[in-house]
């Protein structure tokens, strides 16, 4: 017989399965692609097109894994023998899908790779789908079911930021709240992210992913003894004006830096951030550059960069006011499209005026499919 109405211990313990599975797929989807490229060398096109096969894959098992956990009939039940099976497989998965062999070939490298993302997907599926219909067996009573989701949301929410941990999420709930609660300190500093990315860019760049998530994860830690410490305190001596002037500092850094590449004058990387650049020049002397020689601007590129920086000025703060449309598509998203619609425009129309391929995104194009996995030795 099914029952109406459960004790909060069951609501409570079922809705914790969600945490498990969540954080597994918030992980992946934070850092995943992050890792296939910059950490084992898979060509960013290639990387999506192994995750995206993946998630084609739960296209189909979802419905097969729902039809046979609805026809299993064991003393346990329909859905218990496939959630304690499958937990053990998505945590081997996970571990495979971290710790991924080299090999020679690019071919059998994205073989290997797309292997371990259906075996994970095969796994989560193998979980998720059986725990998913357990409230209908649990009860038949619209309102308890409804109590039961309530508590899986709640564990999303908590599955989200754990997923997402090492890339940043953790540090900010440490940081921000528990830290704060436990010191009892009243301040709290957020903005300089963008600031960050570059120094954090820079770390994994001389320090490796590996050691620098190894730092992240004892700062973590070093948080949470200054809250039991009530080291707050310390934040009364630094004034509220050095932390603007910080903020300040950074957001005048990255504005200085972006100019020779709006302008279309500077050809070093987006991320060359530093003052002393690889090329001999500064920050400034780059800029200066541009006053004393105008001719070296390129027209184009600044008509893009004027137009896409209007755009992201005006879209929220004046557009934005005045109609829901403009609240609900994004200005960044805009910007980048007139980007893309300037540039198919002027190529056909007045070409001239179309920006040249040294300030294109250039994507690998090859020609038959050896080049294709070419690309990933």
């Amino acid at each position: 017989m099914i029952r109406k109405f459960l004790p909060d211990p069951i609501h409570l313990s079922w809705g914790f399965g969600t945490l498990g599975t969540v954080s597994m797929i918030n992980s992946l989807t934070t850092l995943y692609l992050f890792f296939l490229v910059s950490v084992i060398g898979i060509a960013p096109a290639m990387a999506g097109t192994l995750i995206f096969v993946s998630k084609i894959f739960d296209v189909v098992s979802d419905p097969v894994m729902g039809w046979i956990s609805d026809r299993t009939n064991t003393r346990w039940g329909r859905r218990r023998p496939y959630l304690f099976g499958s937990s053990f497989l998505c945590g081997t998965a996970m571990v495979l899908l971290f710790n991924l062999p080299e090999f020679e070939s690019g071919f059998w490298q994205a073989a290997y790779v797309e292997f371990v993302l259906l075996f994970f997907a095969l796994a989560l599926t193998t979980f998720n789908v059986p725990y998913l219909a357990m409230p209908a067996d649990m009860t038949d009573n619209y309102t308890e079911r409804s109590t039961i989701m309530s508590y899986r949301a709640l564990f999303m929410v908590i599955g989200t930021f754990t997923g997402g941990a090492v890339a940043g999420l953790i540090a900010g709930i440490i940081g921000g709240i528990i830290v704060g609660i436990i010191s009892g300190s009243p301040l709290g500093v957020s903005g300089p992210a963008a600031g960050l990315a570059v120094i954090v860019a820079q770390a994994i760049g001389e320090l490796g992913f590996e050691v620098f998530l190894l730092a992240g994860f004892l700062s973590g830690f070093i948080q949470i003894a200054l809250g039991f410490a009530r080291a707050g305190v310390l934040g009364y001596f630094f004034p509220s004006a050095v932390i603007r002037g910080m903020l300040a500092g950074i957001g005048t850094i990255i504005f200085l830096k972006q100019i020779p590449h709006a302008l279309g004058r500077d050809k070093d990387p987006v991320g060359d951030a530093s003052y002393a650049q690889p090329d001999k020049k500064n920050t400034f002397s780059e800029i200066w550059d541009l006053i004393s020689d105008p001719s070296k601007i390129n027209i184009s590129a600044t008509i893009v960069a004027v137009v896409g920086l209007l755009i992201l000025l005006t879209w929220d703060n004046v557009l934005g006011k005045r109609n829901k449309f403009f609240r609900i598509v994004q200005g960044p998203l805009i910007a980048v499209l007139f980007g893309v619609i300037y540039q198919i425009v002027m190529s056909n129309v007045a070409p001239s005026w179309a920006l040249s391929p040294d300030h294109l995104v250039k994507v690998p194009t090859p020609e038959n499919l050896d080049q294709f996995f070419d690309q990933f030795t």
